[in-house]
């Protein structure tokens, strides 16, 4: 996330809708009492310690920003995000918890098949391995049985996109920005802002394990109960 006082405004970073990419797009224009946490290099090394004294992290709602820096500040930005077609964005959470799971396997010759068997040990010597949705993808052997895991409900990477934009009372208060529509929006918003930004592909994750083109009818139906809130606020289809 970022909150700019010198551009006005506050950018939500959504899991997997190309934040990472706006927000290195934003950071040359950022001032020395802005803050960015997470995807650059200041953002990444302040990221833990706001989230440890403050709550705030990479990934936080507009909610969490209101809770921790007031009224004033969300009334007085610009709010924006951006969004992205929830089977792809599903789709791309999977691949990137599951880039982590393969990489650390191949890393340490740690079978899955071993990891299942003993994950809590595991995981305390790698956290990431503990996140919800890296041990939904542990436990499950296929993206259908993945996406019926309890564990997802506690991911916030799991929430709807809607969710992370709206204040209770309020509904949606961010510009929701599609992902698929860069070439029509980031125009403007770079005028809106008063800075020529180049919005360049980052993070991508390191495996490509299922794609909105390969998954089962199954998969996309619960999916499409799962975001519904998604499909209908950003007119998804």
């Amino acid at each position: 996330m970022i909150y700019s006082r010198s551009l006005k405004c506050i950018f939500i970073h959504i899991h997997k809708t190309g934040g990472s990419s706006m927000e290195i797009a934003l950071d040359p224009y950022l001032s020395w009492d802005d803050l960015v946490l997470g995807s650059t290099v200041l953002g990444e090394a302040m990221n833990d310690a706001y989230r440890r004294r403050h709550g705030l992290h990479k990934h936080s709602a507009i909610e969490d920003v209101r809770r921790v820096c007031g009224d004033q500040v969300v009334s007085s930005s610009y709010c924006f995000a951006m969004v992205r077609h929830p089977v792809d964005r599903a789709c791309s959470l999977y691949n990137f918890v599951g880039s982590i799971v393969a990489k650390w396997s191949v890393n340490t010759g740690v079978s899955l098949e071993v990891l299942r068997q003993d994950l809590p040990r595991f995981a305390k010597a790698h956290p990431p391995l503990s996140w919800p949705a890296s041990r939904a993808f542990i436990l499950s052997r296929s993206f259908d049985e993945f996406l019926e895991r309890s564990e997802l409900a506690s991911d916030d990477a799991f929430k709807t996109q809607l969710s992370r934009l709206s204040l209770p009372g309020l509904g949606l208060v961010c510009d929701a920005l599609k992902l698929e529509e860069i070439g029509t929006w980031l125009p403007n918003l770079s005028h809106r802002l008063g800075r020529t930004l180049s919005v360049q592909h980052e993070n991508a994750s390191g495996q490509k394990f299922v794609s909105s083109k390969t998954i089962s009818d199954g998969a996309r139906s619960r999916l499409q109960s799962m975001f519904a809130q998604d499909f209908v606020a950003f007119g998804y289809a």
